[in-house]
């Protein structure tokens, strides 16, 4: 059988010789809210119109590759009615030698595969379909819906669910001669897990009953936020600023490696923070940006906040919105432009709108609502800003309204697909990453040129992301395909920044005596890398201050 569709699923599309993993993805799914639909009885019954409840009600399609899926008549039959409804599709690589060829060529044109064909690997991989579920997005079920969800399973689909825990066959026909649905799932305690009825060991009633709990419990965010103040709407109280003691004990160490010598410059390269929920640490920090000030604003994107560090790279501050009553849907802080004036934009990628607020971190106005948006920047009185998944570049006011728009697949001239990250030169030229290179666009959204594709000679870029400008009009590229940071002059001269971070994704640059970037990674990295470029003739970092590098905590 199949799960029951609803609105705004996530369809897995799989061939049954990986059913196992594939369950235990969508365990994840739904431990995480997503709303899933997963065919379960190898396409028995009305074929036809499983796959139609599959993909029509699907927000986006997960297509999970193998050899045999390649060569499945129903595998087939399913992603091409999925490309001929022009569903979403995000691609998991099962097997390591399974080849994106054939018929999956033009399925897959350029888009990027997950690899979910080495378990030790599993969680890296599920991060990383969490990114792209966001990115695109998708939204998590609220906790009423979630819990909705649960109540109303039938007898089968509880079977199906402890099947998909991994529990044994004698407790699945236990629960199915006690006609267990969900209502009476949410129902049970321990004592009658382990009572006369159902005999279960504590250690596997536990195991039931924390799943169980996990799938009831609202989405925690890890933190106790405290709420800023809403102009114009409630009023709930403003973030508390953390003073120096406060947040010594929580300081994380900066770790720099020793500087290396690049012609009349000094580089070093660091990292701060690590996986967590206290100040200073982090869960997947996307978008970032510097204030006037000298601080860096970083979306600590999993954490439903910003973290505001100072110029030693310390946490001083944070925003935390509330994760409920404001908003319909959790706060996922996902990129930052800062204005002239210091009104910080925000998108938020849960809610799909953007906060404004001010520099007391007052929400002043939210805009651009229903937007799925991936990167913003500030160009005057316009905010810019990329939809990867609809293929868009679009200029708004800064109160919301729609000024211009290009979409990528209907120019005739500087084509692009899935674009990434935006960023404004000091003369007011739009610069946009896309997946198969660099183009630039005058103050009106006109093409002017590009680079980094085969077609343009110069080096080639491989799956380009973050995009920044120094004061001298110099363009920063996150090549993360090939592993590195490009700089690229006005005159198209390129050199490599040494960075040496792996899946660079987002980048900000301050420049002052010394040139500070700040580089965030795919993913499941949770620190905020940091490349500091000094003068020679410029104040030495102190040999006390300098140890080993550490390989990046994830």
């Amino acid at each position: 059988m199949a799960n029951k569709a609803g609105r705004n699923h996530v369809m897995l599309s799989y061939q049954w010789d990986h059913q196992a993993v594939v369950k235990r993805i969508k365990e994840e799914l739904d431990r995480r809210g997503y709303n899933t639909w997963m065919d379960l009885s190898n396409m028995t019954g009305d074929i036809n119109q499983a796959m139609a409840e599959g993909v029509e009600g699907a927000d986006v399609i997960v297509m999970c590759a193998s050899n045999a899926y390649k060569v499945s008549f129903n595998c087939q039959k399913e992603m091409g009615y999925a490309d001929a409804k022009r569903k979403d599709l995000i691609p998991l690589k099962m097997e390591k030698d399974v080849e994106f060829d054939g018929w999956l060529g033009p399925i897959m044109g350029s888009k990027l595969w997950i690899d979910f064909s080495d378990e030790m690997k599993f969680d890296k991989a599920m991060e990383q379909l969490y990114f792209e579920l966001t990115a695109k997005g998708v939204q998590v079920m609220s906790t009423k819906e979630s819990n909705s969800g649960l109540v109303s399973m039938d007898v089968d689909s509880i079977c199906e669910w402890l099947v998909g825990l991994q529990l044994d066959e004698s407790i699945v026909t236990t629960f199915r001669q006690n006609c267990v649905t969900g209502e009476d799932l949410v129902a049970l305690t321990e004592e009658d897990l382990m009572g006369d009825d159902f005999k279960i060991s504590q250690f596997k009633t536990k195991k039931i009953l924390r799943k169980r709990d996990e799938i009831l419990s609202e989405l925690s965010t890890g933190v106790s936020p405290s709420t800023p103040k809403i102009i114009s709407n409630s009023s709930p109280t403003i973030t508390p600023r953390r003073t120096e003691s406060q947040t010594k004990s929580a300081r994380p160490k900066v770790i720099f490696g020793p500087p290396k010598d690049h012609g009349t410059s000094s580089w070093t390269v660091g990292v701060v923070g690590k996986k967590g929920n206290n100040p200073g640490e982090f869960n997947c920090p996307l978008g970032m940006a510097w204030a006037p000030s000298g601080r860096l604003l970083v979306a600590d994107t999993n954490n439903s906040r910003i973290q505001i560090l100072n110029t030693d790279f310390r946490c001083v501050d944070m925003i935390i919105l509330p994760p409920t009553g404001t908003f319909p849907q959790p706060f996922i802080p996902w990129d930052i432009a800062i204005s002239h004036n210091s009104l910080y934009f925000v998108y938020d990628a849960g809610n799909k709108q953007i906060i404004v607020l001010n520099d007391n971190k007052e929400i002043i106005r939210t805009i651009c609502k229903g937007e799925n948006l991936w990167s913003i920047a500030l160009m005057g009185d316009k905010i810019l800003a990329t939809d990867r998944g609809g293929h868009r570049l679009t200029a708004f006011t800064t109160t919301g309204e729609k000024i211009a728009e290009i979409k990528g697949d209907e120019v005739q001239v500087g084509r692009f697909e899935s674009p990434r990250s935006v960023a404004v030169t000091n003369n007011n030229e739009i610069v946009m990453s896309h997946n198969h290179g660099i183009n630039i666009y005058n103050s009106d959204l006109k093409f002017v040129s590009s680079f980094g594709s085969e077609s343009c000679g110069g080096p080639q870029l491989c799956d380009p992301t973050g995009v920044c400008i120094d004061k001298r009009n110099n363009i920063y590229v996150c090549d993360r395909g090939n592993n590195r940071v490009i700089r690229v002059t006005e005159k198209r001269e390129f050199a490599v920044v040494p960075t040496e971070i792996v899946d660079p994704e987002f980048i900000a640059i301050s420049d002052g005596k010394t040139t500070r970037i700040a580089i965030t990674q795919t993913w499941g990295y949770n620190h905020v890398a940091l490349v500091l470029k000094t003068r020679k003739s410029s104040k030495k970092i102190r040999s006390e201050e300098i140890t080993s590098p550490v390989p990046p905590e994830k």
